[in-house]
């Protein structure tokens, strides 16, 4: 069976949102059955946080026995993409 990667802005076991905690769920489930899976996300904090802000170590890390793989964000106009 090949790996299956998810791809999620933000990713850790306290973050709280919807989509968040769906896909920990999900991943949780079939890294139990056997399935080989990764995550991949930036490393900002949460939907909160500075988006440009960089606060998990670059990487993989693994997140309730699932790696996680984090990339670097970088500093962004705040107000240009608020305009959007």
């Amino acid at each position: 069976m090949k790996k299956i990667g998810f791809i999620i802005p933000w990713y850790a076991q306290d973050i709280p949102g919807g989509a968040e905690a769906a896909l920990r769920g999900l991943v949780g489930h079939l890294a139990e059955a056997g399935v080989e899976v990764e995550v991949l996300c930036t490393r900002v904090r949460e939907f909160t946080a500075d988006w440009g802000k960089n606060h998990y170590p670059r990487g993989v890390r693994i997140v309730q026995g699932v790696p996680v793989r984090r990339f670097d964000v970088v500093a962004r106009d705040r107000q240009a993409f608020d305009r959007v």
